[in-house]
């Protein structure tokens, strides 16, 4: 019976499994955006309501901040008029009061203006009676320099005037503390709502994912542990937990052009431990996998973070420097390896001396890919050995002048 087809069986049920999920918790994030984007829109609403609060709060506290600073330079300008025989600085002080009594007009009738509490136009009433206590003063205390009777005037100033003037500060600082009191309190209301409208959210999207996740969790994590360990497999020894011959052909070549682009070197280090097999003859496989494992944890401990070792197979190993600028460094870190390696391992209880020969080779002096680099280094490392094992040789001579090569 002939019918049509809506899909294709399937042959790969993980992939449909997690094609099923991606869906599933596509539609499972919607709702959660949803969610998000309503609770988001309110409390942004409610929170430029309170940030207007704050700031008119903050509006007046600054105000009342002009009001102080411009009493504190009216005495400061009288105790300046005291001390100055010159007439023409004594009229430029005498203006500059009147600037300043200007500036506190102002910003005093600008409060007033405002919708203010009964305790703030009190506290505003109160400073108009002490202000009108300490400006007559101020005034005569100026009459008095002006007809040359400073001694009476440096008392009225000390006995009265500052008094006066600090009584009416007092005040003005009680209203600006008022303000950032009101303006402290309605930030913290301000928080305290956009904590709880926080945790809500954080609550209905939380219930929302679990659903999900209880759904779908343990298959993507089942699946992602079997994929990773597997890629793990692909690119690392397994002994060792080095990256093998894959993962550092791949980190190579990605050095190369790096060093290409900075203009810099890079080290290709072959490693070779000498008497491998003796141990492997004579103390078995075990032995000689814990030797290989000791090795790598000495290796890791002389070289740097950055740097890249990979073991090829058996006990070669390959170590890849970059970002240097001085092939002198590489020859030091080439006989760091050899002498790292060159004291005895404690295999079982027992004291094993191997050493190891280690070719160097450099970009870009002895070849500019990963193949050509790593067969330099390779042939180095036999010269190392021919020359008596648990040393370096370097596979070229590096004539830093001209950047060229002069191969043996």
């Amino acid at each position: 019976m002939a019918g049509c087809r809506l899909a294709p069986p399937t042959d790969n049920p993980v992939q449909d499994s997690q094609r099923g999920l991606k869906y599933g918790l596509a539609g499972i994030l919607v709702l959660m955006i949803l969610l998000a984007v309503v609770s988001l829109v309110q409390m942004h609403q409610q929170q430029l309501l309170l940030d207007r609060i704050v700031r008119v709060h903050m509006g007046r506290a600054e105000l009342a901040a002009t009001m102080s600073e411009v009493a504190r330079e009216r005495t400061l300008i009288l105790y300046r008029l005291l001390f100055t025989d010159d007439l023409f600085e004594q009229d430029d002080e005498i203006e500059r009061l009147r600037q300043l009594a200007g500036r506190f007009i102002v910003a005093r009738n600008e409060l007033l203006a405002m919708q203010l509490t009964t305790e703030e136009r009190e506290l505003l009433a109160r400073q108009g009676r002490l202000s009108g206590i300490a400006v007559p003063l101020q005034r005569r205390i100026i009459d008095l320099i002006s007809n040359g009777e400073r001694s009476a005037a440096r008392d009225l100033l000390i006995n009265k005037s500052v008094a006066a003037q600090d009584a009416v500060l007092a005040v003005v600082d009680e209203f600006e503390r008022l303000q950032h009191n009101a303006a402290a309190a309605a930030a913290d209301e301000a928080a305290r709502q956009q904590r709880h409208a926080t945790w809500l959210i954080i609550g209905l999207s939380g219930l929302a994912l679990l659903i999900g996740l209880g759904v779908s969790g343990w298959v993507v994590r089942l699946v992602h542990r079997h994929a990773a360990h597997h890629e793990h497999l692909a690119t690392h020894d397994a002994l060792t937990g080095l990256p093998n011959r894959l993962l550092l052909l791949d980190r190579l070549a990605q050095q190369i052009a790096r060093s290409q682009r900075n203009d810099t070197l890079t080290g290709v280090f072959f490693i070779d431990l000498d008497n491998f097999k003796a141990v492997n003859d004579t103390l078995g496989h075990a032995a000689g996998d814990q030797l290989l494992v000791s090795a790598v944890a000495r290796m890791t401990r002389c070289i740097r973070g950055s740097d890249t070792l990979a073991r090829l197979s058996g006990d070669e190993f390959v170590l890849v420097m970059c970002d240097v600028t001085a092939a002198a460094d590489l020859e030091a870190a080439a006989q760091k390896v050899v002498d790292c390696l060159a004291e005895p391992f404690d295999i079982g209880g027992q004291a094993v001396r191997v050493g190891a020969s280690v070719g160097l080779a450099i970009y870009p002096y002895h070849g500019d890919d990963a193949d050509s680099l790593l067969h330099h280094a390779d042939l180095a490392m036999y010269g190392a050995k021919g020359d008596g094992r648990s040393r370096w040789h370097l596979y070229g001579r590096v004539v830093e002048q001209d950047r060229r090569v002069v191969n043996r």
